[in-house]
């Protein structure tokens, strides 16, 4: 059994858009390296944060849990049309991001929308997961049997 983690969905989601776009290879950023490479990139550049995790409560032996994605992407500098590359970027992901596999986890990706601000694309995408807690149950004991029933 797999614990799954923020860190596991950002790490999917990392590789669902490397599949998608291969040239973003060495622009693709997850939290912390996000907030050091911020705005820095002299090309396009992607990063993967994580600004939620949240857990209702525990039913039956199991919870609900949510984590929210915030998917960053920065057109390349001086860009003339980064509107309309951010427009495309968005459309592309928000297809492929719908779904991503988690150490074998198919997990589908829920509320995704965006903004762009100043040329600047902000996708956010929750990916709800049901957690089975594991509980131990009753130790079973030895019962006889003879013809007469049970002793």
């Amino acid at each position: 059994m797999v614990e799954v983690t923020g860190e596991l969905i950002k790490s999917a989601v990392c590789r669902r858009i490397l599949e998608v776009w291969p040239q973003a290879e060495g622009r693709l950023f997850k939290e912390p390296q996000a907030q050091a490479n911020a705005g820095v990139a002299a090309k396009e550049a992607y990063f993967v944060t994580q600004r939620r995790a949240a857990q209702t409560g525990q039913i039956s032996g199991y919870a609900m849990r949510d984590y929210g994605i915030v998917i960053r992407f920065e057109p390349a500098p001086g860009s003339k049309k980064a509107i309309e590359r951010c427009t495309e970027v968005a459309n592309a992901l928000m297809f492929a991001i719908r779904y991503i596999d988690v150490e074998g986890i198919k997990v589908k990706g829920q509320s995704i929308d965006y903004t762009v601000v100043d040329g600047i694309l902000q996708l956010y995408v929750t990916y709800w997961l049901r957690i089975n807690f594991i509980q131990p149950g009753p130790q079973m004991g030895n019962i006889k049997i003879s013809s007469q029933g049970v002793i």
